[in-house]
């Protein structure tokens, strides 16, 4: 059985950048236990269609700061075609 490829939103421009990063890289590092393919994503540093040439099926979203806040789920789910988890911090 193929395992779900999660790609988790981290990073990103904001003054709260390293603590998106720590932050994201615990929910890399818990969802990869649970025995999911995990995809770290800094949008930063990637272009989003990337995602989707990488076969992953649903983001879960790690990203601080007032950006962030402000609707990461429209923002970084615009035209995609998989699920989007937000975490508000």
């Amino acid at each position: 059985m193929m395992r779900e490829r999660i790609a988790v939103l981290m990073g990103g421009a904001s003054a709260e950048r390293t603590i998106s990063l720590r932050s994201g890289n615990a929910v890399c590092a818990a969802l990869t236990r649970a025995g999911f393919d995990v995809v770290p994503f800094d949008p930063k540093l990637r272009d989003w269609p990337e995602l989707t040439q990488e076969g992953v099926t649903k983001a879960f979203v790690v990203l601080h700061g007032r950006g962030a806040k402000m609707g990461p789920r429209k923002r970084y789910s615009s035209g995609c075609a998989f699920p989007i988890r937000e975490v508000v911090c």
